[in-house]
């Protein structure tokens, strides 16, 4: 029996990359795992490759930047199961790296509606049900670049600095209601969503100078 058995955890962006690795793990320590992305094919993929192997999963597709689609989802994962007892707020776009001089308009915007706002709509939602439940558990993905400056374009530094400060924020309002709130600030990880960066970055240092 392993140590999220019967827990039903809701993991955003958990079609691929991070979000999947988590979403394994706690299947695997026995979790019932809502597998909530906007790629509906990476989706459904990942909730056949866990059904497959013997877990509980379930897929809901969700753009975290539109709160009636975060709501429905947490609704749909309620409905489902009859609880949630886990969210993780895993599901991130990057901003190509951008400086303050060239940030554009629309990379900033979209990197504050998927990474900052479908943070705070997701704990919105969820703190309540918690509530009523007598406690629960948040885990928010921020980054290296949340604890730093210079590794992340400005829209995407700026985001993460802010998930750190929700998080901190929400853990001292709440811990009081048996509410867990915490964030993980991982570094470069070879995934799909690193690899554009990645690719960049190689260009960067093989290019001779003109």
């Amino acid at each position: 029996m392993g140590r999220l058995y019967e827990k039903v955890a809701i993991i955003t962006g958990s079609g691929a990359g991070i979000g999947k690795e988590i979403a394994r793990t706690y299947a695997k320590e026995g979790a019932k795992v809502v597998i909530a992305d906007f790629a509906e094919e990476a989706m459904n993929e990942t909730v056949k490759e866990l059904t497959e192997a013997g877990h509980e999963a379930y897929g809901v597709q969700v753009n975290v930047a539109d709160n009636e689609q975060v709501e429905k989802m947490i609704n749909e994962s309620i409905e489902k199961y009859g609880r949630v007892d886990i969210l993780v707020n895993n599901a991130g776009v990057g901003d190509n790296m951008q400086a303050a001089a060239n940030v554009e308009d629309n990379t900033w915007n979209r990197v504050l509606d998927i990474n900052l706002s479908g943070v705070m709509y997701g704990m919105r939602k969820i703190i309540p049900h918690f509530q009523e439940n007598g406690g629960g558990t948040i885990v928010n993905m921020s980054s290296i670049t949340g604890l730093t400056g210079g590794r992340g374009g400005l829209a995407y530094t700026a985001v993460k600095h802010a998930v750190v400060g929700m998080t901190k924020n929400v853990a001292s309002q709440y811990g009081s209601e048996n509410i867990r709130c915490n964030a993980i600030a991982p570094g470069s990880i070879e995934t799909g969503f690193a690899l554009p960066l990645k690719i960049l970055l190689s260009r960067l240092r093989f290019c001779s100078p003109a």
